[in-house]
């Protein structure tokens, strides 16, 4: 699984690449959303997970993006509020470890494929 992480917070990427990295992920950060719309653009990702407090068009066309490559969107906010946003997940900052372990785990569970051949 390849997980994009959107944040101006150094140290909070840092924090969520080395979780994501635990979980097996493979991350890309992005410290701005006009780079994450870059990088979703060239890459495919199956997991994004940002911060909602870029500007509303640039999120819009950020989420469009990750919708039409199927991945899955765990947003992060202050305040509890999607504002319109289409998101699998909110989480409320500050938040437990344990939260994004257990979206992590529902999301990965998702792409197990089991094999019925014998």
């Amino acid at each position: 699984m390849k997980a994009l992480i959107v944040d101006i917070d150094e140290d909070y990427l840092d924090i969520m690449k080395e979780i994501l990295a635990r979980e097996g992920i493979i991350c890309d950060i992005a410290r701005s959303i006009e780079i994450a719309i870059d990088m979703i653009k060239n890459e495919d990702y199956d997991l994004i997970i940002t911060e909602l407090y870029f500007r509303k068009d640039l999120l819009e066309e950020f989420f469009r993006i990750a919708r039409m490559k199927n991945c899955k969107i765990i947003a992060t906010t202050v305040l509890n509020e999607l504002n319109g946003f289409d998101v699998d997940f909110l989480i409320e900052k500050p938040f437990d470890l344990k939260v994004i372990r257990e979206i992590l785990g529902r999301i990965k569970y998702k792409h197990v494929i089991i094999s019925t051949h014998h």
